[in-house]
């Protein structure tokens, strides 16, 4: 699968989901403000069953941005991650001798974000992924991991693990269907709401 493309595909309906919950929707409730069939924008139809991905329509697209009351520059900008409205974000970072995420003490200017959310700095994270180390992910202090769920998974040693999880079972989770990691090695698992690349000048 063209990495590009996959990276993009995992952007895109990013967006999507940030539009629906600056909503205050569900994804199937934007589908609906859009005059879609409800589960559009349902995971499960993210990807046809023989692994092709699938992307929403020009005029799906159009309808989303007329229901989410935005512009298509706003929602190219969420694709984007460049996002910037509102206040300050502080920057969080994970602390593997900590077990948990603490703060750096720098801030994200005139950035708004769910107030349930964090931002996070990723960093350790294996080539190949669709963010890089240094990139900012919002996330959702939801613990489990769920399949067909967009999370981050942080080990004990350190590392990041971001993507969808593919696979899991009592001993093991697999992320994006490459990288598996064992349940003892997790130090935690937040759900990924979007990821926001910081200009840095």
């Amino acid at each position: 699968m063209d990495e590009f493309l996959a990276n993009l595909h995992e952007r895109l309906w990013a967006a999507i989901d940030a539009l629906a919950q600056k909503k205050g929707l569900t994804a199937s409730g934007l589908a609906r403000s859009a005059d879609l069939d409800a589960t559009a924008f349902n995971r499960s139809k993210r990807q046809q069953q023989n692994g092709r991905l699938r992307w929403p329509s020009t005029e799906t697209l159009g309808r989303v941005v007329k229901a989410a009351d935005c512009t298509m520059l706003e929602l190219a900008q969420l694709i984007d991650g460049r996002e910037a409205v509102g206040a300050q974000a502080p920057i969080l970072r994970f602390d593997p001798a900590r077990g948990g995420l603490v703060e750096t003490g720098q801030s994200v200017p005139d950035l708004s974000i769910p107030a349930d959310c964090v931002l996070v700095e990723i960093n350790n994270i294996p080539g190949g992924t669709f963010v890089a180390p240094g990139d900012f992910v919002v996330l959702h202090p939801q613990n489990a991991p769920q399949k067909g769920e967009r999370m981050v998974l942080f080990t004990g040693e350190g590392r990041s693990f971001i993507g969808a999880i593919s696979d899991l079972d009592e001993a093991s989770v697999t992320v994006a269907g490459t990288h598996e990691i064992e349940r003892t090695d997790i130090a935690l698992s937040m759900r990924l709401v979007s990821v926001y690349l910081y200009p840095r000048g």
